[in-house]
This record gives C-alpha cells, sequence and structure tokens, in this order.
C-alpha cells in the first residue's frame, strides 16, 4: 500500500515537472519571439 502510494506520489510529481517545463519553455519562446520582433524595446 505505502508502495503504491510512493509510486502515484512520484509518477505525479513526473507530470508537473513535465507541465512546468513546457509551460516555462513556451514563456522562453514567446520572450524570445518578442524580443527578435521589437529589438527597440530593449
Amino acid at each position: 500500500m505505502t508502495f503504491l502510494h510512493y509510486d502515484a506520489t512520484r509518477r505525479t510529481l513526473e507530470e508537473v515537472k513535465g507541465l512546468a517545463r513546457n509551460i516555462l519553455q513556451s514563456v522562453a519562446t514567446g520572450v524570445l519571439t518578442i524580443n527578435l520582433k521589437e529589438p527597440s524595446a530593449q
């Protein structure tokens, strides 16, 4: 029972890490796109 709970928790953490990574990549891409479109903004 404890092992199953641990396994489910670990799997959830992996999913959260994956989501966080996707969000960070999206944000980074958006920032780079904005910077490339508007070089005068820097």
